[in-house]
């Protein structure tokens, strides 16, 4: 997070930014504020009076309530607002008050009507109608103008011309939404009585009097006839179980057989079984519609028992014979068998026509369904047509409800008067909210500005942003924010900041300052030379022996020129400091491999290279042999951090980090 100080630089930073954005978007626009002439506000009120019987149509008033649906060519005014900015009425507040341009000609509809302050900038006097904090009942009819007494006449001759044309044309509006209304509900009408017919239709051509009843009777009856059918398949499960056991006895006993057969010729037995079959199936149709105790049930369960009760009686007699009867177990277990068998055939009967009835049940079912469905969508239909009848019933009422309004339904509350108007505070412009307003824009642009700007910004920002981005390297702070520029380099500032770097050399270098250091600036002007002059007059300063040596080969000498270097060593104007160019050697004689030998053979306590941009020149690469230390010199604001990345790269080769050098970043204007 930012410290205080920084968003502080941040702003110096961009102050001339800040400056102009202030210009153009507060100082420019509010002088041009002052060629306006002061415009006043004159306000009458109204209020719309409504009978008790009727409030229910106006609970909205006055936003809703000339909303009329289905109005076609003539379509009523949505508010009451623009019944009092009708053009009959304006235009005849245009001639009371005598609304005219600069050639005399009365204004235009258009040009009077004032819907917002913005409208102002464009119009010095004209109408305009608002809602007032009292209620939604009371409307604000405003006249404006450069005039306090033209302003109150424009309020209060709109006020009248409202009451005078409020009956007649609202009334003419509403008649046409009347018979739209009335229109629209016979269209409605007509749908309705069409969706009546084809349902009626529906039901008559299926015999249905009720849909939901008859889905539900057939349901019950389909469920009924499923419980018999799986009652009945249960029962002859069972009883062609009991036939199997009593027919593997009877196998086991040759004397039972012969009873069988008996049994099973008698023409009698034959007879009575068929008439309990007919008995059994009218008792299971009987059933489905009627209850265990009517007396037809009863009458055909006696019939049924008499007939059976018959049945064992003939096969007693015919068993009872000498030829055929053995026992009395032979007896019982033929009994037995012939039962099993006559419920096998009512079982199996009265199963065929339960599938009948099931399947005659569920197609209907599927029948009903359908006319459901059919009978659903009318249903849907009908009732979209009923709702909007009666949204089209509540409109009209409401059309007639405002048609027996009389010009009494609205009364004026006050009317315009300077009275009550601030003569000295004009309406427009109101200078206090449009500096406001001014003041947040200017701050708005001036901090969009500054945010695009700083993400566009790839400079060196501040000495924190340098150590963040090169952490491998030692960034020290150096000259501060306008030293160079004044010249002030004896200054106190100056120096501390000179010997803070010296400090932090010390501290990465074992406590001792190199012997021979290499000053490159990363570009021009970021003050590389003057610092490496400023360190190098501190180092003689406190009793050393200090060469500064400007390593150009821009400036070298080609042809002329001395060839041996001491020869052209300087005295410099601080004592202990001694200065040598490469402008006075011959290039041919340093740019050698011995400048190793060369550096070390000068009798100095300290020896400062200054040399050019290793971006431009290479000079830096040849003389970073011969030092011990490399000082790269960037400045806050200006270096970009691609270009210190591009020459450390080309300085710190392979043969510079195998010599252990060490090499420091220094960051000046901070």
């Amino acid at each position: 997070m930012l410290s205080l100080k920084e968003y502080v630089e941040i702003l110096l930073r961009y102050k001339y930014t800040i400056m102009l954005a202030f210009l153009f978007t507060v100082v420019a626009p509010f002088l041009f504020i002052f060629k306006y002439s002061s415009v006043y506000k004159a306000s009458a009120q109204l209020k719309i009076i409504y009978r008790d019987s009727g409030s229910q149509y106006y609970t909205n008033m006055p936003d809703r309530i000339g909303i009329f649906e289905y109005v076609e060519d003539s379509k009523v005014d949505d508010t009451f607002f623009d019944l009092v900015k009708n053009p009959i009425a304006v235009e005849k507040v245009i001639r009371m008050v005598g609304l005219v341009d600069d050639e005399g000609k009365y204004l235009r509809y258009d040009d009077v009507l004032i819907s917002s302050m913005l409208n102002l900038f464009l119009k010095d006097e004209g109408l305009g109608v608002s809602l007032t904090d009292s209620g939604a009942e009371i409307i604000e009819i405003n006249g404006y103008s450069k005039e306090v007494n033209k302003a109150v006449d424009i309020a209060n001759a709109a006020t009248n011309a409202f009451i005078d044309l409020n009956a007649q044309i609202f009334k003419e509006r509403a008649r046409d939404a009347l018979g739209a209304f009335n229109k629209r509900i016979a269209a409605v009408n007509r749908q309705i009585e069409k969706l009546e017919t084809e349902k009626f239709n529906v039901l008559s051509k299926n015999f249905i009097v009720d849909i939901s009843l008859e889905r539900e009777l057939a349901l019950t009856k389909y469920y009924d006839y499923l419980q018999l059918y799986h009652t009945s398949v249960t029962s002859f499960a069972k009883s062609k179980e009991s036939l199997e056991i009593v027919n593997e006895i009877i196998r086991s006993i040759p004397e039972l057989q012969l009873a069988s057969k008996e049994v099973d010729r008698n023409t009698i037995i034959d007879s009575y079984k068929n008439q309990i079959l007919t008995f059994e199936t009218s008792l299971k149709k009987l059933l489905v519609d009627v209850k265990e105790k009517h007396p037809d049930v009863v009458a055909l369960k006696e019939q049924i028992k008499t007939v059976q009760d018959a049945i064992k009686e003939e096969q007693g007699r015919v068993l009872s014979k000498e030829t055929t009867s053995r026992n009395s177990y032979h007896t019982e277990l033929m009994k037995r068998k012939y039962d099993a068998k006559i419920d096998l055939e009512v079982l199996k009967i009265e199963q065929q026509s339960l599938t009948t009835l099931l399947n005659n049940s569920k197609t209907k079912l599927i029948k009903l369904q359908e006319v459901s469905l059919s009978l659903q969508e009318l249903t849907r239909n009908l009732t979209a047509l009923n709702e909007e009848y009666t949204q089209l019933q509540g409109g009209i009422d409401r059309v007639k409800a405002l048609l027996e309004m009389k010009p009494s339904n609205v009364s004026v509350l006050n009317y315009a008067s300077t009275d009550f108007m601030d003569v000295e505070s004009p309406y427009f412009p109101d200078k206090k909210k449009i500096l406001a307003f001014l003041l947040f824009l200017w701050f708005s642009i001036s901090f969009a500005i500054i945010l695009l700007l700083e993400g566009m910004d790839k400079t060196i920002r501040s000495l924190f942003d340098a150590r963040e981005t090169y952490p491998m390297f030692s960034v020290l702070a150096g000259i501060p924010t306008g030293r160079f520029k004044r010249k002030r380099f004896n200054s106190e500032k100056v120096k501390r900041a000179v010997w803070n770097i010296i400090t932090g050399i010390r501290a990465g270098n074992n406590a001792e300052v190199p012997r021979i250091t290499l000053f490159m600036g990363v570009s021009d002007g970021v003050g590389a030379s003057r610092l490496s002059m400023l360190y190098a007059a501190e180092l003689s300063g406190i009793g050393k022996k200090v060469l500064f040596f400007d390593y150009c080969q821009a400036f070298s000498s080609i042809k002329g020129g001395s060839s041996d270097i001491r020869s052209v060593i300087k005295p410099g104007s601080i004592n202990g400091l001694y200065e040598c160019s490469l402008k006075d050697i011959k290039v041919n004689n340093v740019l050698t491999e011995n400048i190793v030998d060369t550096f070390a053979g000068l009798d100095y306590d300290y020896i400062v290279v200054d040399t050019p941009p290793l971006i431009k020149y290479n000079d830096a690469l040849l003389a970073a042999r011969a030092v011990s230390a490399v000082v790269v010199v960037a400045e806050a604001c200006k270096t970009v951090k691609e270009d210190v990345n591009v020459a450390i790269k080309i300085l710190m080769d392979e043969s510079f980090k195998q010599s252990g050098k060490k090499l420091w970043i220094v960051i000046n204007q901070v």
